[in-house]
C-alpha cells in the first residue's frame, strides 16, 4: 500500500517543469522549449513558448516564471497565456549554486549587483528580496575563512575557491572540489547541528559550471548528493532534487562517425534522504534548467 503511493505521487503531473533542446533526426530543426511533467518523467507535455526560454523557476505553487531575452513571462500551467513582466529585461536568475531562496520564490539579480530581488506572486511587481527562514548558512571570520564543527565533532577550515578536506577525504577528492558555500541544519528544539551542507563549484570552458553538494551528517559517513551537476533545485527541507549535467558534445547519430556534434546533457531527479538519483532524460537531448513544484 505504500509502495502504491509513493509511486502514486511519483506520477502526478506538472510535479516538474525543465527548459531542454530535444535533437530531431536528420536535418530537422530543434529548439529549447519549457516541458512539464511527473517527477518520474511520465505526463511530459509541451508548454508552447514563442520566445526561446533559459531559465526556469516556480513563482509559488500554481505560476511558472519563464526568462527569456525579452525578460521574464509568468503564467499559470494550467492555463497558459504567460505575460511580460514589465521593467525585466535586465534581470536574471541567481545562478542555482549562488541562491537562497525557498522553493516558489524567483531570486533576481540585475547584472552585477549584489542585492536580490524576486516578484509578488499576486501583484507581479518587482520586490527587493529578502532572506526567508530557513538554513543557517555557515559565515566567513574576519581572515575570510569559515571556521565550522561538523555534527560529529570535526574541525573544518574553509574557504571560498579552496579544496575542500573533510573528516574520510582524500587527496583526490579534495583537489576535485572548490569550496564556495554551506549551511546548517539542526534537529528541531535543538541548537547543534544534525547536518552539514558544503557546496563545491568549479568551472571550465567546454562543460560551463559544475556543482557537487556534499552532505556530513550525524553518525553517519559523509556522502555526496550530486557530484556533477550544472543547474540544479535543491531544498534542504525537501527531500526530493533534480539537477541537468554539465553540457557535452556528443554525436546527434551515434551510428554515423561523420555525424555532427551537438550539446547534450542529462536530467537527473533524486531522494537525497533515501539516497536515490535517476536519469530522468538522456540522449540525443540537452536540459539546461529545472525546478520542483513546491
Amino acid at each position: 500500500m505504500i509502495t502504491s503511493l509513493v509511486l502514486l505521487a511519483a506520477a502526478q503531473p506538472d510535479q516538474l517543469a525543465f527548459i531542454a533542446r530535444f535533437y530531431k533526426p536528420g536535418k530537422a530543426k530543434s529548439s529549447y522549449q519549457l516541458y512539464l511533467s511527473a517527477l518520474d518523467g511520465t505526463h511530459r507535455r509541451e508548454l508552447a513558448f514563442s520566445k526561446a526560454p533559459w531559465r526556469v523557476s516556480w513563482l509559488g505553487k500554481d505560476k511558472l516564471a519563464v526568462l527569456s531575452d525579452d525578460g521574464i513571462y509568468v503564467g499559470s500551467p494550467s492555463n497558459w497565456h504567460p505575460k511580460l513582466v514589465p521593467s525585466t529585461k535586465d534581470l536574471t536568475f541567481v545562478d542555482s549554486r549562488d541562491r537562497t531562496n525557498p522553493p516558489g520564490v524567483p531570486q533576481l539579480v540585475q547584472g552585477d549587483e549584489v542585492a536580490s530581488m524576486t516578484i509578488n506572486p499576486k501583484s507581479l511587481a518587482i520586490e527587493s528580496y529578502s532572506e526567508k527562514a530557513g538554513p543557517k548558512q555557515l559565515e566567513p571570520g574576519e581572515d575570510e575563512k569559515y571556521s565550522v564543527t561538523e555534527p560529529n565533532g570535526g574541525q573544518l577550515s574553509l574557504q571560498v575557491g579552496e579544496p575542500i578536506v573533510y573528516p574520510g577525504s582524500d587527496k583526490g577528492d579534495a583537489a576535485e572540489f572548490l569550496f564556495r558555500r554551506g549551511w546548517e541544519s539542526p534537529r528541531r528544539g535543538q541548537m547543534e547541528p544534525h547536518r552539514l551542507f558544503l557546496l563545491a563549484s568549479d568551472h571550465n570552458s567546454t562543460n560551463g559550471d559544475i556543482n557537487a553538494l556534499l552532505l556530513l551528517e550525524k553518525s553517519k559517513k559523509p556522502r555526496f548528493i550530486f557530484s556533477n551537476a550544472n543547474g540544479f533545485d535543491f531544498w534542504e527541507a525537501r527531500s526530493t532534487f533534480a539537477y541537468c549535467t554539465p553540457r557535452d558534445t556528443s554525436p546527434l547519430n551515434p551510428k554515423d562517425k561523420n555525424s555532427k556534434l551537438v550539446w547534450t546533457s542529462e536530467l537527473h531527479v533524486g531522494d537525497w534522504q533515501k539516497g536515490t538519483d535517476r536519469i530522468l532524460i538522456s540522449g540525443a537531448v540537452h536540459s539546461i534548467s529545472v525546478a520542483i513544484r513546491p
